[in-house]
């Protein structure tokens, strides 16, 4: 749910014709001054400039939009208004609706730095900051503004002011976080939970050279063991509504990811849905099963926010590359990228693009097309927020995707929209729902969008085909006995091995009496004994797969369990 930032003191903010209009006042002060640049974004004009003067340190110049509903151009509308109230005014004295919003995500920062968390949020609220307006979601008319086609084709022209809209809140923050330009460190983690009476510690091994130089660590145990919680925990370490002192749980050294994004199958979890910036963590919710009702389509809305940022770098090893070659990488292995398609609404007089494609009367534009800037700004207007994405075949036929098939592009999609570089993802039990083979894809996707951005994850998972994704030094086995955890490393090579040996060694399945080794033993000892095992094999091999050849084998060359001998009645 949306929260109202608690941030709310004094400060001035004023429309003034110039900076020297302003000039003999102090500081903490920002003014919003005209713009009378004659560039025009398509036939919009809606510049603006900022001026801000602290009360200690330079002032802060920065370009701005701010649109009037109603008014193409946004000068002429303070010509109006400097005429009527004077060539500088309060802000509050504006009677129209309008809205405004940074071309940058980093001049939120700047501003912020500038001014102070309090201050500066203060006064971005005066100034009807959209960014502010959609993370407090208060003020319906703003909203309304902000969804405005004027304000996405006038303001949200570039992809910049495109991002700022979506990531400037991170900075609404007292203490503003340093870039993370590779979130894998070493480190170890330690939490107490309800389930034991000694506390959780883990080492996390992600700094490694060598073969196995993956970005995932894995944790298993049986259910009750406390993996998920521990997962919430490590949420629960990054930000400040955790309470201090000896019960907090702790990270040994450091460690400050840039953004956490939790990806959740179980309905009943944990976790919480949100946590504003201002609580010290830059934090993001995702329900992996949860379904689109009553609003966009989830993995249609992440698809349009990587294509709307489609020019803007700043991933990687060289930070040259922008969400959708993050989102391409993670796609193209598994064969969905080429075939992958937004859809759009019925086509009307000036709805021209190119590239589109209308199977069975609906029209789709390919993800993977590239659109010139203006083409750009009309595909996002033209999406059908109605219809889902889809897969189209060799024939232009959609193909249904199985529920495992979209989770794992959905998963593709909106940790692709939502990551930044340096960031570390959570995911609880993936695999739910997914065929095994879909499994190993799946962390095929995943191992693309880390390697691309730098960034680490950490697994809860019940998965074997998860575990051997994994080298042994980053899968923690969490054991729980008489409410004392023991935290071990496996002894085997998890990385590559067999689903068989990964379950004997690693999940202890050799333990567990199962129905098939009952059932095996059984007849092993009443009938396989008779035969021996050649007999076996002769007879009956056709039936058996070598496991179960194997264990009738095993069982053979063991004696004979005794006979258990009749009770003798005690005399009396």
């Amino acid at each position: 749910m949306p929260e109202v930032i608690p941030a709310d003191v004094p400060v001035d903010v004023v429309i003034a014709r110039s900076a020297l209009h302003v000039a003999d006042r102090a500081g903490p002060l920002v003014a919003i001054l005209p713009d009378s640049d004659n560039w025009n974004d398509y036939g919009r004009n809606f510049f603006a400039k900022l001026h801000i003067r602290p009360v200690e340190g330079d002032s802060l110049d920065l370009q701005m939009r701010m649109m009037f509903q109603g008014r193409m151009r946004s000068e002429p509308v303070f010509t109006e208004l400097l005429q009527q109230l004077g060539e500088v005014f309060p802000i509050e004295e504006i009677q129209a609706p309008f809205v405004s919003l940074f071309i940058e995500v980093e001049h939120y920062r700047q501003v912020i730095e500038k001014l102070g968390f309090q201050v500066g949020v203060s006064a971005l609220r005066k100034m009807h900051d959209a960014t502010v307006a959609r993370t407090e979601g208060t003020s319906k008319q703003l909203l309304d503004l902000i969804d405005d086609e004027e304000f996405h084709i006038g303001a949200l022209r570039n992809g910049g002011a495109y991002d700022a809209l979506r990531r400037g809140g991170r900075f609404f923050r007292p203490d503003t976080p340093d870039p993370v330009d590779d979130a894998a460190i070493d480190f170890a983690f330690s939490a107490r939970l309800l389930s034991a009476d000694n506390p959780y510690t883990l080492p996390f091994r992600f700094n490694r050279e060598g073969i196995f130089r993956d970005r995932a660590s894995v944790l298993i145990g049986r259910n009750g063991v406390g993996k998920t919680q521990l997962l919430k925990s490590i949420v629960d370490g990054l930000h400040s509504n955790h309470p201090h002192g000896y019960l907090r749980p702790h990270f040994l050294p450091a460690f400050r990811p840039s953004r956490v994004l939790v990806f959740s199958s179980v309905p009943t979890d944990p976790f919480p849905r949100s946590i504003g910036a201002w609580h010290g963590i830059d934090y993001e919710y995702f329900a992996v099963n949860a379904s689109g009702e009553n609003r966009a389509d989830p993995l249609l809305a992440a698809l349009v926010a990587c294509k709307k940022s489609e020019d803007r770098s700043g991933f990687g090893v060289n930070r040259d590359k922008s969400r959708m070659d993050v989102i391409q990488d993670a796609l193209k292995p598994i064969g969905l990228w080429h075939r992958l398609h937004l859809p759009l609404r019925a086509r009307k007089q000036g709805d021209d693009l190119p590239h589109v494609i209308e199977p069975g009367g609906h029209s789709y534009f390919p993800i993977d097309k590239r659109l010139n800037e203006l083409n750009s700004i009309r595909l996002i207007q033209q999406i059908d927020w109605s219809r889902p994405a889809i897969v189209l075949d060799d024939e232009l036929q959609a193909r249904r995707l199985s529920s495992g098939e979209y989770a794992m592009l959905r998963f593709a999609a909106q940790a692709s929209a939502a990551i930044d570089q340096g960031s570390l993802l959570l995911l609880d039990e993936p695999e739910t729902h997914l065929h095994p083979n879909f499994v190993s894809d799946m962390m095929e996707i995943l191992d693309n969008l880390l390697q691309s951005t730098r960034s680490i994850a950490v697994i809860a998972t019940h998965s074997a085909y998860v575990v051997r994704e994994a080298p042994r030094d980053r899968v923690n086995i969490l054991t729980l006995d008489r409410r004392e955890v023991s935290i071990d490393t496996p002894r085997m090579q998890t990385f590559g091995a067999t689903i068989d040996s990964i379950s004997q060694f690693v999940f202890g399945d050799t333990s567990i009496s199962h129905r098939y080794q009952k059932t095996l033993a059984g007849w092993a000892d009443q009938t396989g004994r008779e035969l021996g095992i050649e007999g076996v094999i002769e007879q009956y091999g056709a039936e058996l797969n070598s496991e179960s050849l194997s264990f009738i084998a095993r069982r053979l060359a063991e004696p004979p369990a005794a006979e258990p001998e009749p009770e003798v009645p005690e005399a009396f």
